[in-house]
């Protein structure tokens, strides 16, 4: 029987010529200035000044991925400015790009991170309230698409870290994704890290009550009824 030669790399598509309009994903918003999904023109034209850095499979792959279409052109130039270290809008748009096609990236999420405290390091507070502010947003935006997503969530507590804000605005976030699905481990940990980080404890057990009212086998809001008892009560009175 004849053998099968063996699969090389995966060549990078070759650039383009930018079509006349730009175009959309499926919500129908336009791509790359949104920072929502992949678009290769854009890539192409933004990163026109870098070189896309393959995956590195090794000389021989023996499975090869296969990745949706563009996730690897958006992740070649996504790991060239890694290595380069440029943080800058355009690299925050493309970290936003790899999150569309990957929410579990947690370099990605990490990179934006990176990028916000290096953009603002000179700017003034209300200037740097405001960009954080504005991640706090797309946090949400991608969040509500993924809410069992661990970088996601860890990413909000970032946001909010550097916000200082109240408890109020989060608690009610967290109620309502919490009323969607009572049980959602990430949210049930995220609301147990405002409440010790940002306080907020006086309204919690009434929160856990109406919970428990309408399913008493609700085992995470038991599990909340606990940890609030460890914080406001003395239990070994």
């Amino acid at each position: 029987s004849a053998s099968l030669a063996p699969l090389g790399p995966r060549p990078l598509r070759g650039r383009r010529t930018l079509p006349t309009s730009r175009p959309r994903c499926r919500s129908g918003q336009v791509l790359f200035n949104t920072c929502v999904c992949a678009s290769v023109y854009m890539l192409d034209a933004t990163f026109s000044d870098l070189e896309p850095l393959p995956q590195d499979d090794g000389p021989v792959p023996v499975v090869r991925i296969a990745y949706p279409d563009g996730f690897e052109e958006v992740m070649s130039y996504f790991r060239r400015v890694v290595v380069t270290g440029e943080c800058s809008q355009r690299t925050l748009q493309l970290s936003a790009e790899v999150i569309a096609h990957n929410a579990a990236n947690y370099t990605a999420w990490q990179y934006r991170r990176r990028c916000l405290e290096a953009m603002h390091s000179g700017s003034s507070n209300a200037a740097r309230e405001q960009a954080w502010r504005e991640e706090l947003a797309f946090c949400t935006a991608r969040g509500r698409e993924n809410l069992k997503n661990y970088q996601v969530w860890f990413h909000r507590r970032s946001c909010l870290a550097r916000l200082g804000s109240g408890p109020e605005a989060e608690l009610e976030f967290v109620a309502e994704i919490l009323r969607d699905d009572s049980k959602n481990y990430h949210a049930w940990g995220h609301r147990q890290w405002v409440l010790s980080s940002c306080g907020g404890w006086d309204g919690e057990a009434a929160f856990v009550e109406g919970l428990l009212e309408e399913d008493a086998r609700n085992n995470s809001a038991w599990n909340q009824r606990y940890f609030l008892l460890q914080h406001t009560a003395d239990l070994s009175s």
